[in-house]
């Protein structure tokens, strides 16, 4: 016989046993535990997860009753308006700019709100609607003024209508341009901001306005449902999904003001660039039509564009190509002639046509003919990965 072998197998046998014991008591012990209260680990400290508090910064957002909104007294002052004035929800919206043409004149139309931030804030975030009107040529490049708040009437006529919306501080200076345009979209766009980096004014303005020169054609704006989300910590998950990426503005160094718009069938969300080119908007989840638009630049357009709730979807950088002077979408001998026609200007020359500055330097020269010669022939839109 050998023992060698025997006492081998035997201890196997007893290692074997031993496992099955272990895991027999540690299945008892686990049974034991999800089935009494008592056996409960609690949670560590670091483990908690603590709830964020939101609050509505916005008092009366849909315009509903005459409160908490300051309408400014100007030639032409802004009103609470309803049907058939576009009304987006409820009986009322607010309308700035002018809707008859009988009524043109020089007029700024704004209204402002100021909400309190509370110390402690940590997100801030600014949602609206607008209906942006116009009868002036959207075609034109917008002009807009180091001082936008200050046009004088006499220097009215040098200035293009515009809508825009701003924050501005407890003093009202200005802190940030949220909006500035001159669009006719004849329908309600949903727009989403956030302003968390305003945390620690104390207070801000809300203000909305429309600018109409008197000259030409009207222009309006009206605004509905605005609401303002002002938490104590991150944002909650909702069932939004967000959209970023970066744009070009090929042959400049500052890509701020392209409108990125993102489209499900329904109303259309859109933002603006920064300085870098960077852009962000919250959405519903879903599949979109994303388009970039800037004056004097061929447009870009991105299809089936997933947005997935609680995620980020990233879109490749777009470069917009210059050239595009009338807007037309297509670089061609009319854009050439526009150029070639005002080089050597400078802004405040005799003649001067902001569309022939591609690069909006300020002057017309061989960089913007240069743009109008590298693009010519192509169109809308530009290619987009």
């Amino acid at each position: 016989m050998n023992h060698g072998t025997s006492t081998f197998s035997s201890q196997r046998l007893a290692l074997i046993l031993l496992v099955t014991l272990i895991v027999f008591i540690s299945a008892s012990v686990a049974l034991a535990s999800s089935s009494s209260p008592m056996a409960q680990p609690e949670l560590s400290s670091a483990e908690t997860i603590d709830s964020v508090t939101c609050s509505e910064g916005i008092v009366n957002g849909g315009f509903e009753d005459r409160t908490a909104w300051k309408l400014t007294a100007t030639q032409y002052t802004a009103s609470y308006v309803s049907d058939p004035e576009p009304v987006r929800s409820g009986d009322w919206s607010m309308r700035t700019g002018i809707v008859d043409p009988a009524d043109n004149r020089y007029s700024y139309s704004s209204v402002i709100q100021a909400v309190k931030i509370p110390t402690g804030t940590e997100y801030i975030n600014l949602k609206f609607w607008i209906y942006p009107q116009t009868g002036e040529d959207e075609s034109i490049p917008l002009y807009l003024p180091r001082n936008p708040l200050g046009i004088e009437e006499e220097d009215a006529a040098n200035v293009s209508d515009w809508q825009f919306v701003f924050i501005l501080n407890a003093y009202g200076q200005e802190l940030e341009r949220l909006l500035y345009r001159r669009q006719d979209a004849d329908e309600w766009q949903y727009h989403s901001f956030d302003l968390s980096h305003h945390k620690n004014q104390g207070t801000i303005q809300i203000y909305f306005d429309t600018f109409n020169n008197g000259v030409s054609k009207i222009t309006s704006m009206h605004i509905d449902d605005v609401s303002m989300d002002i938490c104590d910590g991150p944002p909650p998950p909702e069932l939004n999904g967000t959209i970023s990426g970066t744009i070009v503005l090929q042959g400049r160094t500052d890509h701020s003001n392209a409108e990125v718009c993102a489209d499900d069938g329904g109303a259309p969300v859109c933002t603006q660039s920064d300085a870098t080119g960077a852009y962000s908007m919250d959405v519903t989840a879903g599949s979109y039509e994303v388009t970039v638009t800037k004056e004097r630049y061929l447009d870009a357009e991105k299809l089936n564009v997933p947005v997935i709730a609680g995620s980020t979807t990233t879109l490749v950088p777009v470069t917009l190509l210059g050239g595009d002077t009338n807007d037309d979408c297509d670089v061609n001998i009319l854009d050439l002639a526009l150029v070639g026609g005002r080089f050597s200007l400078s802004c405040g020359d005799s003649g001067w046509d902001e569309r022939a500055d591609i690069n909006d330097d300020c002057t017309v020269n061989i960089l913007d003919l240069s743009l109008v010669g590298g693009n010519f022939g192509k169109s809308c839109p530009v290619p987009w990965s």
